[in-house]
């Protein structure tokens, strides 16, 4: 075996160095040429002369510019320039305060609410004294404003009676029977029980289609509210008075008024005293189940279960 002599163990690395450089100058040149914006690598003449370097034609994008823009000001060399500030102070609009008319910004029936409102928040002794304040505050009433009125005032009975008593007055017609309602629901919040029914007496005189069961619908919740549970009962015994018939409707509103006021006992003997003349539906029965769910006795929510089904009625989970 042929010993390599020094002279040649040179020759053979200097060659592998020569193979290294170049496998490093092609990677330079593939990282350079991708990313260069140049269309050809620089040329130097033989003599040394400066380096003479050929653009692209093409700008990066994050530098190209519309011919449409005028808010830059290009140079005939097509430098890229900044929006200049002065263009910038010329075209920016300053907003004015907007002026407004006092008599323009709110309509008439806002300022009536306004003069009103400040009038019924005063203490007053009696209804009439209401009406006089009123009378005197040269306003012009009307149905919707009369509303706002009575439920802003629901607890104040004075000064919701007084203000439906003066509009009355003032308009010479009588209002609508929802507004009778309201009135109604008003009073029977205050406790003002024998006024109510006096205003319910009244609707009778006024028109046939005046009472409804949603009438009759507040008086009984307002009467069991109030403890009056035996009231409540008279109330839809007697209900056919006012024009209104005695269904299955009405006598679930007072099993449920009396069933949600703590008192299913009584409203399960309207259910007994009634069950054969006004047949029951799932509603009667699940007003009595919450009620006794309520007092925790499941001995009448099963009787009760039982009861709905000699009904032709399947319990079901809905409330």
């Amino acid at each position: 075996m042929a010993i390599p002599t020094p002279k040649l163990l040179k020759i053979n690395w200097c060659s592998s160095r020569s193979i290294a450089s170049s496998d490093v100058y092609r990677v330079y040149d593939i990282l350079y040429t991708s990313f260069c914006t140049m269309t050809e690598c620089p040329k130097v003449d033989e003599v040394d002369d400066p380096v003479e370097v050929t653009e692209s034609p093409d700008l990066p994008i994050w530098v190209r510019i519309t011919e449409n823009d005028s808010l830059v000001t290009k140079t005939p060399e097509d430098d890229f320039m900044l929006p200049s500030v002065s263009y910038w102070m010329e075209n920016y609009k300053r907003e004015e305060p907007k002026v407004y008319d006092k008599v323009t910004v709110g309509n008439k029936g806002e300022s009536d609410t306004k003069k009103i409102t400040k009038v019924l928040t005063k203490h007053f002794e009696s209804v009439e004294s209401v009406v006089r304040a009123l009378n005197d505050c040269n306003i012009a009433p009307s149905e919707s404003l009369v509303a706002q009125m009575l439920k802003r005032f629901d607890n104040n009975w004075k000064s919701a009676y007084g203000v439906f008593t003066w509009a009355e007055s003032c308009l010479g017609s009588k209002f609508s029977p929802d507004m009778y309602d309201l009135l109604v629901d008003c009073l029977g919040k205050s406790k003002k029980f024998d006024l109510m029914r006096q205003v319910v007496k009244h609707m009778v005189q006024i028109g046939d289609d005046y009472v409804t069961v949603n009438t009759i619908a507040k008086v009984i919740r307002r009467l069991a509210k109030a403890g009056l549970h035996e009231a409540a009962i008279d109330e839809f015994r007697g209900i056919e008075q006012f024009g209104v018939k005695r269904d299955l409707l009405a006598l679930n509103i007072l099993v449920d008024a009396l069933a949600k006021e703590k008192n299913v006992e009584r409203a399960n003997d309207v259910f007994v005293e009634f069950k054969d003349e006004i047949p029951p539906n799932s509603h009667t029965f699940n007003s009595l189940i919450h009620g006794w769910a309520k007092a925790r006795d499941i001995g009448k929510i099963q009787a009760t279960m039982e009861e709905m089904k000699k009904h032709g009625i399947c319990p079901d989970v809905k409330g």
